[in-house]
């Protein structure tokens, strides 16, 4: 123990020690400030620099951003938004002086880009938990799709919502939606560049093979050959089945090849638009060398399951809607099954003239920009890209440079995009070779046709921008599909109903995302720890069910990338698209819950599950093709207000068939006036003449108020 004396003076010296240790330290300090160079005034910029050489091994994307904004900042840049933003301006500006000083011809451009970029990477768009509402973004969409008849701007009021929903989960400010919208945008297409291009570079030779004239030349010589319906839409079938490689690719070169055939023989493009869509969709998940085959493989092996290729090939037997859908597709053109919006489609295509719809450059008929070619022009240039698609998906999968490659390992790990996008230039650049020496086409017309076919497949790279963005939003940001997986984990379901709950459940995720792929990678790894936990045997069964939901809502949404495309070449909207193909693939959806339930209660047994299916299958087809004649007709009768109007093709008419009415008048209604006399002659009422005259011959023999009662229907 102290004594009182020597702590009376150990405390009046402790002030004198305190002052005496820091006058030491900052001696010390300066002593050592002197020493240590001064930190020059980019040490921002370095600092920058070393942070993403030490860990771009390390982290990726935004990942690495959020990294290195964090440590420059020195805090988590979710932990103090407020402060963040203060080193802000310092992180821009010493960005405008590195790029300035590198790029200064492209200073409108960074000043754009890097607000942009920073502005992503500070507001740290890490997914979130969106529970029910993240199922709002895809309803609006779809809602105002069928309301507005405007897809982009549904997709984008779709895209809107879902970030309004984000910025209030993560408390941020309420500009965050606004940025969040452009940074996605601008991500999604920089990570669809190859697509972008492919879209691109394939208008273009899609337009050059119309200026040549070689696809006026194939209609010409195919009408000689196939002279009927049926033989079109058998030849679509089996041209879909052919160019298995790739849904995007298959979709785009058979519509093009195959739209004057179906024109000539009085086809609806909806109708051709719906074989060509089921069979290039389906037919991919049935053959073990294509694009998705390969996707599916990968999201297999992902999952921890040996075997990616054997398991998808062990998944073909099970997969009960694509056989059904293509089974259904030979029936319906057997037995020319059509009903609902399909059937009135077809009705008015089979007396329509061969050239629909006010788009007179389509017709057999060659025009200014059109040159007299041959069927040579169209088929080699087809064949063409086909073997090139061929050899690049070998080349990017590492056959030609790498011998311990095998073929069909090369083919499964090929960039399939990337090859298109090769492929489709080399055509290209083929074409050229072909026409221009022949004098077929000028240099000048030549590139003209590239600039028309890139400005033809605008809108399309426009929706399928705003369709990305909208599939970042619910699958990246707001977690749709991880909300819909945990549903089956929370329930306790049976194990014979698993397969029968992915198929619906995921058909539900693929129709509001509008990507199968995405489903894929959803539920694939989901499917496969609930089966290995609680029925290893029912693992094939529920991969099939997800691969067959997904396929599903990748053709019946209106999101899907790749009725985008097929819309694109084909004479018809998305929403006549939409209405015309969604009976048919609803009824083969409820056709195959059916059979998974059957398939679930006995065991997998594939015996018993097939010939259920197709009982039912054949059953619903033939019981609807007897009932549907003897049902009140869709189409309502239709009535002129005045002579003026019969004269110009207006006409009014009841509920839902105004919009489908007025969306085929053209050329001062050429094709209502060839349906009311199609109607009249088969009534007796109007003698045969010419169909510009007969306004006038049926109002001279009956007047103006009989005439008007007569026309009552088509």
């Amino acid at each position: 123990m102290i004594p009182a004396e020597k702590r009376k003076i150990i405390n009046k010296l402790k002030p004198v020690i305190k002052k005496e240790k820091n006058f030491k330290k900052e001696k010390k300090e300066k002593v050592e400030k002197k020493k240590k160079p001064e930190q020059p005034e980019d040490s921002l910029a370095k600092r920058v620099e070393r942070l993403i050489t030490l860990h771009k091994n390390t982290l990726e994307g935004d990942a690495l951003k959020d990294k290195v904004v964090a440590l420059i900042c020195g805090r988590d840049p979710l932990e103090d938004e407020g402060k963040i933003r203060e080193t802000f301006d310092k992180v821009i500006t010493m960005c405008y002086l590195c790029l300035f000083d590198t790029f200064p011809r492209y200073t409108f451009f960074i000043s754009a880009y890097i607000p942009i970029y920073m502005m992503w990477s500070l507001t740290a768009m890490e997914p979130i938990d969106g529970g029910i509402l993240s199922l709002l973004p895809p309803l609006v969409a779809l809602i105002l799709a069928f309301i507005t008849k405007e897809v982009i701007t549904s997709i984008l009021s779709g895209v809107f919502v879902g970030t309004i929903i984000y910025t209030i989960k993560k408390h941020l400010a309420w500009y965050n939606a606004i940025s969040i919208v452009i940074s996605l945008l601008v991500e999604k297409m920089s990570e669809e560049m190859e697509m972008i291009i492919f879209i691109t570079l394939l208008g273009g030779l899609i337009i050059i093979l119309k200026n040549s004239g070689g696809s006026r030349a194939y209609g010409k010589w195919a009408i000689q050959r196939v002279k009927s319906r049926k033989g079109t839409e058998f030849s679509a079938i089996l041209m879909a089945c052919l160019f298995f490689v790739d849904d995007y690719f298959n979709c785009l070169t058979t519509s093009t090849v195959l739209k004057p055939l179906a024109k000539a023989n009085h086809i609806s493009m909806e109708k051709l638009a719906f074989i060509i869509h089921a069979v290039a969709n389906n037919i991919c998940l049935l053959v073990p060398f294509s694009s998705w085959a390969a996707a599916i493989a990968s999201n297999i092996k992902d999952a921890g399951l040996s075997g990616g290729i054997s398991m998808f090939i062990s998944t073909i037997p099970y997969n009960f809607y694509t056989v059904f859908v293509l089974f259904f597709i030979v029936l319906i053109v057997l037995c020319d099954i059509d009903f609902g919006a399909m059937k009135r489609y077809e009705e008015l295509a089979k007396i329509q003239p061969s050239c629909p719809r006010g788009r007179p450059d389509d017709c057999m008929s060659p025009t200014e920009s059109e040159k007299e070619g041959s069927v040579c022009d169209l088929l080699i240039p087809i064949v063409l890209l086909i073997g090139f698609t061929f050899l690049f998906i070998l080349c990017t999968g590492g056959y030609l440079t790498d011998p311990s490659v095998s073929f069909i390992t090369a083919f499964m790990n090929g960039d399939a995009v990337l090859s298109l996008s090769m492929s489709t230039l080399c055509t290209l650049a083929c074409c050229a070779a072909m026409l221009i020496p022949r004098k077929q086409m000028t240099f000048n017309a030549f590139v003209e046709s590239v600039k028309e076919g890139a400005q033809y497949m605008a809108p399309t790279i426009i929706i399928l921008a705003v369709a990305w963005t909208m599939s970042g939003v619910t699958n990246e940001l707001l977690g749709t599909g991880e909300y819909l997986g945990t549903l089956i984990i929370r329930f306790h379901i049976p194990v014979a109903l698993i397969p029968t709950v992915f198929f619906l459940l995921v058909a539900v995720t693929a129709f509001a995302l509008g990507n199968a792929w995405c489903c894929f990678g959803i539920f694939i790894p989901i499917a496969s720890e609930i089966c290995q936990t609680t029925s290893p045997e029912s693992l094939a069964p529920t991969l099939a069910a997800v691969l067959g939901g997904s396929v599903f809502g990748d053709q019946a949404s209106l999101l899907s990338e790749t009725t985008i495309l097929l819309v694109s070449t084909m004479e018809c909207t998305i929403q006549s698209h939409f209405k015309t193909q969604l009976p048919y693939l609803l009824m083969v959806l409820v056709i195959s819950t059916l059979t998974y339930v059957v398939c679930g209660f006995t065991k997998n047994n594939l015996l018993i599950s097939w010939l259920a299916g197709l009982v039912i299958l054949i059953i619903t087809a033939v019981v609807w093709t007897l009932i549907y004649p003897h049902l009140k007709s869709s189409q309502r009768d239709m009535y002129f207000d005045n002579e003026d109007d019969m004269k110009k093709g207006l006409c009014s008419q009841k509920e839902e068939d105004e919009e489908f009415i007025k969306s085929f008048m053209y050329n001062d209604s050429l094709i209502l006036s060839v349906c009311l006399k199609q109607k009249l002659l088969h009534d007796g009422i109007l003698g045969e003449g010419s169909v510009a005259g007969f306004p006038g011959e049926l109002k001279s023999r009956f007047g103006r108020g009989q005439a008007l009662g007569k026309c009552t229907k088509i």
